[in-house]
């Protein structure tokens, strides 16, 4: 119930009873039920019965969805920096995969390593 004093409520009144034509005890009544938050049974009711009597707007297609083909870009500088250090280690450590300019992985003394090339976004200055 809204915080509302008796001067207000009985203002309320007196402008539903001019306006309704209706008794005083009337008026003020319905101002106290406005204000009010329970509700009539007759309310849940027909709370109830509207809830119920909603559709649901669930929509489904029947059409599959086409994927977006991505399309990868390759970052050619540090494919580069891959190279270098693969070439560079080829004559000691026996390489078993490349993943495309990403990370190597190889074997050195029976120990199997990977190496992985990040490129770290630049720090935001404020």
């Amino acid at each position: 119930m809204p915080m509302m004093n008796k001067a207000e409520i009985e203002r309320l009144a007196q402008q539903n009873m001019r306006l309704l034509k209706i008794p005083y005890e009337e008026a003020y009544q319905l101002v106290l039920d406005d204000l009010s938050d329970e509700m009539l049974p007759e309310q849940k009711e027909l709370t109830e019965k509207a809830k119920q009597n909603l559709p649901r707007h669930y929509e489904t297609s029947t059409k599959e969805r086409k994927k977006a083909e991505k399309v990868r870009k390759v970052d050619t500088v540090k494919k580069g920096l891959l190279d270098l250090v693969l070439d560079a280690l080829q004559d000691t450590v026996k390489i078993t995969n490349i993943l495309n300019e990403l990370a190597a992985d190889f074997e050195y003394s029976g120990e199997s390593y990977t190496i992985k090339i990040t490129r770290h976004r630049p720090k935001k200055t404020k």
